[in-house]
C-alpha cells in the first residue's frame, strides 16, 4: 500500500483498510472496475537474475566528476533482508523522505514493500520539524530514516516530533554523541540505529543500536555488518590490524555493487581483490578510518582524505570535532586544516553556539579540549558561526567555510609598551604566520611548537636579543621573554661553561633544552643521527620543574676524530653530566642507537655505586644495526625526517640540495653549511659502525621500553621486549607507540611518550 500524506489518499486493500486513520481517503483494489478483473492475477512473465541492474544511483561528486553506482537486485535484497534488528512487520508504516536520487530511498521504499509494510510520502518541497511531526503522527509512522545533519536540527529544535517511531535509522555522517544522548534522553522509546554504509554498498553496511549509556563515550559506533557482509579493517599492506588500532575500513559481500558505470578505472581502484574470501571474490575500499573497540564493534575515526599531517604527525579531523561538540555550549563544529604559508598548516575550529548559550571563547574551548586531546590535536585559531554552511544533499560544504580572521591576539590580551615587548610580538607573529599577538599571548596556544621555538630565538637574534630554546619553553609570553632577553643583554645569563658550549648552539657536545628546575634532570642520548634537537618535542609534555639536556656526538659542530666504541661514548657523556648534577639519583633517557649508550651509561652508573631511578628507551634494541650499510641518500633522509621534513622534499639527496633546502625552508638548521652536513654523515656512519659491533652489558635496574608499534603484532612487539631480557635485571615496562621508528619523536609520539615519563619521573620524587 501506498500512502501520499500530503493528499491524504491510500492504495489498499479491502482487507488492509482498517488498518489506516478514519479520516484517510482509501482505494480499494479488490473493488476496482469489471474490466481489470479479467488482466493476469500471476506476476509478469519477465525473466529477472538476481544479479541484473535494478538502479543506477550517482555520488554527489564531492571528489570529481559523479560515478553511477550501478546496484543490482541482489544488492538490494541483501538491504531489505539484512536489517534484522528492524524486526520489521506488516504493521509497520516506513517515512518515504529521501529524494530517490538519494540511495536511502532504497531503503525507505523497498524495505516496507518486500515486508507487507505500508509508506507514508512525506510532502514535496523543504520540510520543518513541525511538517515531519504531523506526517509521523498523522500517518502513524513507525520507522524512519534522516540524514544527521538534519536529526541534528531536529535534536536542537523539536525532539518529541519524532516520538511516535519505534526505531529511527540515521547515517550520512559521523554522529555527534551530545546529540544522541538528548535523543534518547528525549525519546526513551524509540530505538535509536546509527547506519553506516557508502553507496557502493548499498546504503547500509553496518549498524548499531544505541542502547546503553554514553556517559563517557568520544564517539557512536557504527556497529556491526548486516546481512553476510563483510568488514575488514586493514594496514597499508591490506593486514588486519590489532583491536583498538586505527585502519581503513574494506567491506565485501552480496552488497558491493557492480561497480562504476562505464569508469574501469575508478572501479578499480575501490573494488580491489579480497584476499579473505573465495576467488573471485572483491572487497570496497571504504576510504574510512575505523578501529575495531572494546566492546568488538566498529567504531569510526574519520575519512583518509580527512586525516591531515601537522607538526610531522597525523590527526583525524573527527577526533577534534567529536571533542568539540562534548562542551554544553557547542551545538555543531567542524573544523579544518587551513594553509596560512607555504607547507604551513593549522587548525581552524568552527563552532556553532547551541540554543541560548553565548559562544565559549577561544581560550575556554582550548581548555575543555586539553582535558582529552593532546597539544598537537588543539586547534589555533576558532571562529564562531550561526550555522554549517552545507550542500544540497545536507553534508557539510568545507569549501564554504570563512577563513578565519589572521589577527591572533587574545581578547583582552595588553599591546606591547617596551621596545623588546613590541620586538618580540612581532618575532611571534612572523613565526605563527599571523598579523598579531599581545604581551599576554601564550606562544605555544596559538600554535607553537619546539620546532617554532627554534625559529623565535633566530628571530629574536636577529633583531638583536639573546634568548635561548630554554626560555621559550618557560617563558611562554612575549613580556616574559622580554625579561628573558633583558637579562641576557646585561649579561647576567647562566651559561654552561667550558668544553660543554653555551645553551645556543644547536650543534654544541650538550644542547640545554631546558637548563632550569629543582628536580633532577632527564639527560636524553641522541639517535644514530647524533644531534638532540629532536628530544625538544618532549619538553612541551614534562612538568617545568624537570631540566632536560641533550647530548650530542662528537663530530659534528667541529672536525674532530670520532670515537671507537659505545663505552668511549658513554664515559664522554658521564663526564659532561656529572659536571651537570654531580650526584644522583639520575633519569636517563636514548633513542635507537642512543638507546644503546644511555644503558651502557646506567650500567657504568651502576658499577660506581650510583642510583639510576629511570632509564628510558626509545625504540633501541641490541640487534637492531646488524646488517645494516645505510647510503648517503639514506642518512639524508632521516636526517631530513628528524628534522620534521621529509626526503620527498628534496627531489636530489645529496649534500648541496639538502644544505640548500634548509636555507629555503626557513629551518632552524639553516646555518649548516654543506661541510657540516658532509660531518654529520660521517658521524652517523660511525655510529652504526659503533652500534654493530657493541654488546650491552647487564643493568640491575628497571628499564622503560617505548616501541614503536606500527605495522607490529602483537607476537613481533614481544620479541622486542624480550631482546633486553639478558641485559635489565628489573621490569621491561612496554609502552607501544602507534608510529613508525622515525617519528618517535615527532609531536604525536611526543607527547604520548613525554607523558608517560612524565608518570614515571613524578612517581620516582621522594
Amino acid at each position: 500500500m501506498l500512502e501520499d500524506s500530503g493528499a491524504r489518499l491510500a492504495l489498499t486493500t479491502t482487507a488492509a483498510a482498517d488498518r489506516l486513520p478514519a479520516d484517510v481517503p482509501r482505494l480499494a483494489l479488490d473493488d476496482l472496475p469489471a474490466e481489470h478483473a479479467a488482466l493476469p492475477a500471476h506476476a509478469p512473465d519477465v525473466a529477472l537474475d538476481p544479479d541484473d541492474l535494478l538502479y543506477i544511483c550517482y555520488t554527489s561528486g564531492s571528489t570529481g566528476r559523479p560515478k553511477g553506482v550501478a546496484v543490482t537486485h541482489r544488492n538490494t535484497l541483501r538491504l531489505t533482508h539484512g536489517l534484522t534488528e528492524l524486526a520489521v512487520t506488516r504493521d509497520d508504516v516506513f517515512l518515504f523522505f529521501a529524494s530517490t536520487a538519494f540511495d536511502a530511498s532504497t531503503f525507505e521504499i523497498w524495505t516496507p514493500l518486500t515486508h507487507g509494510a505500508r509508506i507514508a510520502v512525506c510532502p514535496p518541497g523543504p520540510a520543518t520539524p513541525a511538517d515531519i511531526g504531523a506526517v509521523i503522527d498523522g500517518a502513524g509512522v513507525t520507522v524512519a530514516f534522516l540524514t544527521t545533519q538534519l536529526l541534528n536540527t531536529i535534536v536542537d529544535t523539536e525532539p518529541r516530533r519524532l516520538a511516535g517511531l519505534r526505531a529511527l535509522i540515521s547515517g550520512g555522517e559521523a554522529h555527534s554523541v551530545p546529540h544522541v544522548r538528548r535523543l534518547r534522553a528525549a525519546l526513551p522509546d524509540t530505538v535509536f540505529h546509527n547506519g553506516y554504509g557508502p553507496t557502493e554498498t548499498t546504503v547500509f553496511a553496518t549498524t548499531h543500536a544505541v542502547t546503553g549509556p554514553l556517559d563517557r563515550a568520544t564517539s557512536v559506533p557504527i556497529g556491526l555488518p548486516i546481512g553476510d557482509t563483510g568488514a575488514y579493517v586493514l594496514d597499508a599492506t591490506l593486514r588486519p590490524v590489532p583491536q583498538g588500532v586505527v585502519g581503513e575500513l574494506y567491506l565485501s559481500g552480496p552488497g558491493l555493487a557492480r561497480g562504476y558505470v562505464d569508469r574501469p578505472g575508478p572501479t578499480a581502484e575501490r573494488f580491489v581483490a579480497c584476499p579473505f574470501g573465495p576467488p573471485g571474490a572483491r572487497m570496497y575500499r571504504t576510504g574510512d578510518l575505523v578501529r575495531w573497540n572494546a566492546d568488538g564493534v566498529i567504531e569510526y575515526v574519520g575519512r583518509g582524505d580527512q586525516q591531515v599531517k601537522i607538526r610531522g604527525f597525523r590527526i583525524e579531523l573527527g577526533e577534534i570535532e567529536r571533542a568539540l561538540g562534548e562542551h554544553p555550549a557547542v551545538a555543531r563544529a567542524a573544523v579544518l586544516a587551513r594553509e596560512v604559508g607555504p607547507g604551513d598548516k593549522r587548525l581552524v575550529a568552527y563552532v556553532v553556539p547551541a540554543t541560548g548559550t553565548d559562544a565559549p571563547d577561544a581560550a575556554e574551548l582550548r581548555r575543555h579540549l586539553a582535558t582529552t586531546l593532546p597539544d598537537y590535536m588543539l586547534p589555533g585559531r576558532y571562529v564562531t558561526l550561526a550555522a554549517l554552511p552545507l550542500k544540497p544533499n545536507g553534508k557539510l560544504d568545507a569549501g564554504a567555510l570563512p577563513a578565519p580572521d589572521p589577527a591572533a591576539a587574545t581578547e583582552g590580551s595588553r599591546e606591547p609598551r617596551t621596545p623588546r615587548e613590541r620586538v618580540l610580538c612581532e618575532v611571534l607573529a612572523e613565526v605563527l604566520g599571523t598579523t598579531a599577538v599581545g604581551v599576554d599571548d601564550d606562544f605555544f596556544d596559538l600554535g607553537g611548537d619546539s620546532l617554532k621555538a627554534i625559529k623565535v630565538v633566530n628571530g629574536a637574534a636577529r633583531a638583536g636579543l639573546t634568548l635561548s630554546l630554554a626560555d621559550v619553553f618557560q617563558h611562554r609570553t612575549a613580556e616574559a621573554l622580554a625579561g628573558a632577553a633583558a637579562e641576557a643583554d646585561g649579561a647576567l645569563r647562566r651559561r654552561l661553561t667550558g668544553e660543554l658550549g653555551d645553551d645556543t648552539d644547536l650543534l654544541g657536545p650538550v644542547l640545554a633544552i631546558r637548563p632550569t628546575g629543582s628536580r633532577p634532570p632527564l639527560f636524553c642520548v641522541h639517535g644514530g643521527l647524533g644531534f638532540s634537537l629532536p628530544f625538544a618535542t618532549l619538553a612541551e609534555h614534562l612538568d617545568a620543574d624537570v631540566p632536560i639536556y641533550g647530548f650530542q656526538a662528537t663530530g659534528i659542530a667541529e672536525p674532530e676524530p670520532l670515537p671507537t666504541d659505545i663505552g668511549a661514548v658513554a664515559e664522554d657523556y658521564l663526564a659532561k653530566l656529572r659536571r651537570i648534577q654531580p650526584e644522583g639519583p639520575y633519569h636517563l633517557l636514548g633513542w635507537s642507537y642512543g638507546a644503546m649508550v644511555a644503558h651502557e651509561m646506567a650500567v657504568r652508573l651502576e658499577a660506581a655505586g650510583e642510583s639510576v631511578a629511570f632509564l628510558a628507551n626509545l625504540d633501541g634494541y641490541p640487534d637492531d644495526a646488524e646488517g645494516a650499510d645505510p647510503s648517503d641518500e639514506e642518512f639524508l633522509a632521516d636526517f631530513l625526517e628528524q628534522t620534521g621534513h621529509s626526503g620527498a622534499d628534496v627531489p636530489e639527496l645529496t649534500v648541496t640540495a639538502v644544505s640548500a633546502f634548509l636555507r629555503r625552508d626557513d629551518s632552524p638548521l639553516a646555518a649548516l653549511e654543506p661541510e657540516t652536513v658532509r660531518r654529520l654523515i660521517a658521524v652517523m656512519r660511525n655510529n652504526v659502525e659503533l652500534f654493530q659491533r657493541f654488546t650491552p652489558g647487564r643493568f640491575g635496574g628497571a628499564m622503560t621500553l617505548f616501541v614503536a608499534g606500527h605495522g607490529l603484532g602483537e607476537h613481533e612487539r614481544a620479541l622486542k621486549a624480550k631482546s633486553w631480557e639478558a641485559h635489565v635485571g628489573g621490569d621491561v615496562a612496554v609502552h607501544t607507540v602507534p608510529c613508525g621508528h622515525q617519528e618517535m619523536l615527532r609531536p604525536g609520539p611526543a607527547a604520548e611518550i613525554g607523558r608517560a615519563v612524565d608518570r614515571a619521573l613524578a612517581a620516582n620524587r621522594p
